[in-house]
């Protein structure tokens, strides 16, 4: 049946005028197929078998096997000897059955066969063939399958001799405009398409689209996208013009991934907290985050899962201040792409704080000064810079400290009010300048002029400690010391508010610490000195200060205004597709305040670290404005939509190959065997036999 259809092809193909070799291959596979599931790329091979085999088997049938061997005596020679002739065709029959199965396995090897060979590529050998390309971030996770699915397509293409076109998706590393390469020949295409690589950027389907219309492409055998399974902004338009070069079929990994990213941290909790947002919530999926630090060490993790109907989480890291300020990135485990990192820079983990100082100030000990307890507090928890309200508000701060003695003028005061409006945190403290004072707007707080005195020899009471703090306040969980007290504090006047704005009160009541919100940004006043010499209270000598000052740090919005007087930062460390630091690209340029503000990531400013190793800015990938959406259905896009097949045809040539070869050692080693057999026996039965007695008078 075989040989028939196999006979009907070659008198087809010979009959056609100019018929190629292509094509004759190609009907050949397709009867083939249609039988046993076996195609072959060298049918033609096939036909040597029918002189092969009769050869083979003439050849066994006159190829006697080895004579015996007889002892050498010359009395003995004739005696005993065989005198039935040999017939040559003695050979078994499944001797020449093996040899003749050696031969067809070598000559069926020969011609290439195929198991499960697919179908032939769509439309004419002489039409390209047009391969879209998404190799942006979302495509990094299963890079690798993605290039076995190519390598699989274009196998086909180089058995079909086809053309193959590559149009990428995402801008080039080197800052190049996209270019659309070909028509290059298959092996060529799987050379070129094996040194692309993902992008830590996303895809740019409007550029794409034009470099489409520019190109005069109107027409290809198939268009085949190997896509990411997202949509962006001109994904129909391109998915549309495809439509009108040639039959689309999208091909991605929708079933096995869906891509997630990870978005910069509340700066307003009092833990670190990130949010995971993905593009297809129709199942529920759980989600490991890392927080690590520069060394590639896990320093937390938190498990959270996001249930059906979900496209956003948050996770929260409770980690103690010390880890928390070692962590540089957090990662979604078992994932490796760049929307799955989320790098951390010195604005989170070491908030700036910036200390007011009295230039005028005259002291002559250290101890003495009105910064020196807030300085020594914050050094090992916060970046600090000093200086007066002009020098501090123009680099970006996540909160102000000004002391009682800093002398503010109404331009200060102004400044400062704008800046807590932006969302700054003014951290004010109490003094004698400030009990004398009146008419201050920046106090979150009415206060009754005049400082109220706890102990001494004109008082009616004993000095104060610090009473519980309650729940809903920031201090909530800070330990007290037991050696705290205040003797002297600047007073609120009560009204209706006032409970709700306070975050500290001492034992009997009174507000210690109170907080207001202004606009975005929040008024924190200490109703006590930030240092011993006025002898208001040993607070500021307490590990329970420090303690204090770090949550109002926590507590407050990061920094603001990190636009203004932000100077230009060039890229130190960049991520790649996977997600992994390294040494920036060529074209990779310095970032400044209005590409942060475009949301600019690509090729010049890839994410990564901007400055250096003392002072860096994390630029990630969510910082950009990404089309995150799931893709829309195959039949609004007007394509055949499939997933990745990472395995081809099974090629059987060199397993055929391999057993015959097998078959034909099998034979020669029993004919090894068959001469040794006969020489053992020939040599038992001359030794078993008794000598014939001597003929007399010789």
């Amino acid at each position: 049946m075989i040989g028939d259809r196999l006979k009907t092809i070659f008198t087809r193909a010979a009959a056609a005028t100019g018929a190629s070799l292509v094509a004759t291959q190609a009907m050949a596979q397709d009867a083939a197929t249609s039988v046993l599931g076996i195609g072959l790329m060298s049918p033609w091979i096939l036909a040597g078998a029918a002189v092969a085999v009769p050869a083979i088997w003439w050849l066994s049938r006159n190829n006697p096997p080895s004579p015996r061997i007889e002892s050498f005596p010359s009395m003995r020679l004739l005696l005993g000897h065989q005198t039935e002739e040999v017939k040559p065709d003695t050979m078994p029959v499944w001797h020449k059955v093996l040899r003749a199965a050696a031969a067809m396995a070598v000559i069926a090897g020969l011609a290439g066969p195929l198991l499960d060979p697919e179908q032939p590529l769509p439309g004419s050998s002489d039409e390209p063939l047009m391969l879209v390309v998404d190799n942006g971030w979302a495509s990094a996770e299963n890079w690798q399958e993605r290039q076995e699915a190519v390598a699989v397509l274009l196998e086909r293409a180089e058995r079909e001799g086809r053309q193959i076109i590559i149009l990428p998706a995402a801008l080039p590393e080197d800052g190049q405009d996209l270019e659309m390469i070909g028509p290059v020949d298959a092996t060529d295409a799987q050379r070129i398409f094996g040194s692309m690589a993902a992008q830590p950027w996303p895809v740019d389907h409007e550029d794409a689209l034009t470099l489409l219309q520019n190109s005069g492409i109107d027409n290809a055998a198939a268009v085949y996208w190997i896509g990411n399974g997202l949509a962006s902004d001109g994904t129909l338009e391109l998915a549309s013009a495809l439509d009108r070069i040639g039959d689309v079929t999208y091909i991605d990994s929708l079933d096995d991934y869906n891509p997630k990213v990870l978005s910069q941290p509340n700066e307003s909790a009092l833990n670190m907290t990130v949010e995971v947002e993905r593009s297809y919530a129709d199942r529920a999926e759980e989600v490991t985050l890392q927080a690590m630090d520069d060394a590639g060490y896990v320093l937390g993790a938190v498990d959270i899962v996001m249930a059906a109907g979900d496209t956003v989480a948050t996770a929260v890291f409770d980690l103690p201040e010390e880890i928390r300020a070692q962590v540089t990135r957090v990662n979604i485990a078992g994932e490796s792409n760049a929307g799955a990192t989320l790098l951390v820079d010195d604005n989170w983990r070491q908030r700036p704080v910036g200390i007011a100082t009295n230039p005028n100030e005259l002291v002559t000990s250290p101890v003495l000064r009105d910064t020196f307890y807030l300085e020594s507090a914050m050094a090992p928890y916060a970046r600090l810079h000093s200086g007066n309200i002009d020098e501090l508000l123009s680099r970006p701060l996540a909160v102000a400290m000004v002391p009682d003695d800093t002398d503010l003028s109404e331009r200060d005061m102004a400044r400062l009010a704008q800046w807590v409006e932006d969302g700054g945190m003014l951290v004010r403290f109490a003094g004698p300048d400030l009990a004398e004072s009146s008419g201050d707007e920046l106090l979150p707080v009415d206060l009754m002029y005049g400082n109220r005195t706890l102990g001494g020899s004109m008082s009616w009471s004993e000095p104060l400690s610090i009473a519980t703090f309650d729940r809903e306040s920031p201090f909530y969980g800070v330990d007290i010391a037991d050696d705290i007290e205040v003797t002297r504090q600047v007073v609120a006047r009560p009204d209706g508010n006032l409970r709700e704005r306070t975050w500290a009160s001492l034992s009997d009541g009174t507000p210690l610490v109170t907080a207001e919100q202004r606009g975005e940004g929040h008024i924190v006043l200490f109703h006590v000195s930030s240092n011993a010499k006025h002898h208001w209270s040993n607070l500021p000598l307490t590990g329970t200060f420090v303690n204090m000052l770090r949550r109002v740090v926590d507590y407050s919005s990061g920094v603001t205004g990190v636009t203004e007087g932000f100077e230009s930062l060039a890229p130190w460390q960049t991520l790649d597709g996977q997600g992994r630091l390294g040494t920036p690209s060529a074209a990779a340029e310095p970032i400044d305040a209005a590409k942060i503000e475009a949301g600019a990531i690509g090729p010049r400013t890839p994410p990564g670290f901007y400055g250096d190793e003392t002072t860096r800015l994390a630029y990630n990938l969510s910082d950009a404005e990404l089309s995150f959406s799931p893709l829309p259905s195959a039949g609004a896009m007007g394509v055949t939509r499939e997933t990745l097949q990472t395995e081809g045809s099974n090629n059987l040539t060199g397993y055929l190959l391999l057993a015959g070869l097998l078959a034909l050692g099998v034979d020669q080693g029993l004919r090894a065997f068959q001469n040794g057999g006969r020489r053992r026996r020939s040599g038992s039965e001359s030794n078993n036999k008794k000598p014939a007695p001597t003929p007399a008078g010789i």
